[in-house]
């Protein structure tokens, strides 16, 4: 595979990742940030560090089974996953 067909999928996604933010101005964007109220970052944390604990406690029962630790990626396969649900 050559080097522009490697690169096609994230090309696309930079336009479409371009177009999509395009459609809202940074001030907005900075406005609805500075509005957001510290408890609500609070709690953001807490889930944020929650969900951590929950992938060590899951990574410590794979090991204690036999089944070898996580890789890398797949805590934050994990955590994307349980922060887009929530």
């Amino acid at each position: 595979m050559d080097d522009a067909a490697r690169d096609r999928p994230v090309r696309d996604r930079l336009w479409w990742l371009h177009h999509v933010i395009g459609q809202y101005r940074w001030q907005d964007i900075l406005a609805h940030m500075r509005a957001i109220r510290s408890s609500q970052l609070g709690s953001a944390s807490f889930d944020r560090g929650r969900l951590c604990v929950l992938t060590l406690y899951d990574a410590l029962g794979l090991k204690f089974a036999g089944v070898g630790a996580l890789s890398a990626p797949r805590p934050g396969v994990f955590h994307g996953y349980a922060i887009g649900t929530t």
